[in-house]
């Protein structure tokens, strides 16, 4: 349940795709990658499939089982439901939880941490196990512990779909992201074919410098496959392409 008492929200996955349901009809939402999904789910084991709503930030993780794991839950999808983009978090889990945190007190302080020192730099002011009331999502691993999903990114990465055409050439010179929080490092891994049907090409691997990746490739299509090193927020990315001719 993602929405309010005055406008009730539901999201779920089903057996072919997933859906948002206000009350009235249910509206299919996953089409930017049910194919690639539902390729992979073991619809023998839709029952052990698990959900997961991260209040503080928008998101719904589905858990579930893929062809190759032998029921075991073992992948993620997640969906931002404010910006409606989709994302993977794949780790195998045996039941997730809401964690409501105790939060930290003075009459604790010194059962927890020693000294000011003692405290993980990686804990936030705006932690919530700073504040006692405060759900956390969790998910408990095949070893039975239970892990917060509030930890520091450490890598990440994403792949573009095909820029480009049957006809022109372009010549791939330079990407530069946007980003909102820029991660500790980033590389860039540009692959290329020249006919849509065609196995792809990996071309090189760019670092990042000055916040861009210098490429150069003429090809018909493009693909870039982005590695990021600790958090980050990338708002876009603007590829310079330039025509090379045609044929």
């Amino acid at each position: 349940n993602i929405g309010t008492a005055d406008n009730p929200v539901h999201i779920f996955m089903g057996i072919d795709d997933f859906w948002r349901f206000d009350g009235a009809r249910p509206v299919p939402i996953g089409n930017p990658l049910r194919k690639t999904i539902y390729a992979d789910f073991n619809a023998s084991f839709a029952n052990r499939i698990k959900t997961l709503h991260d209040r503080r930030n928008q998101r719904v993780y589905f858990y579930y089982p893929s062809l190759g794991g032998g029921g075991a839950i073992d992948s993620c999808v997640v969906y931002h439901y404010r910006t409606g983009m989709w994302g993977r978090d794949d780790r195998t889990v045996e039941a997730v939880v809401e964690y409501l945190a105790g939060g930290i007190t003075y009459d604790n302080w010194d059962t927890l941490y020693a000294t000011y020192n003692a405290i993980p730099a990686t804990l936030s002011y705006d932690s919530p196990f700073l504040t006692s009331g405060n759900f956390t999502p969790g998910v408990f691993d095949t070893n039975h512990d239970l892990l917060s999903l509030d930890g520091i990114a450490t890598n990440s990465s994403f792949t573009t779909g095909d820029m480009g055409d049957d006809i022109n050439f372009y010549l791939l010179e330079r990407v530069k992201p946007k980003w909102l929080t820029a991660p500790t490092s980033a590389t860039m891994t540009n692959y290329y074919k020249q006919s849509e049907g065609d196995a792809l090409t990996t071309d090189v691997t760019s670092t990042m410098s000055l916040s861009r990746f210098d490429v150069l490739r003429s090809a018909r299509w493009h693909r870039l496959q982005f590695n990021m090193v600790g958090d980050c927020t990338l708002s876009e990315y603007a590829p310079l392409m330039k025509m090379d001719g045609s044929e």
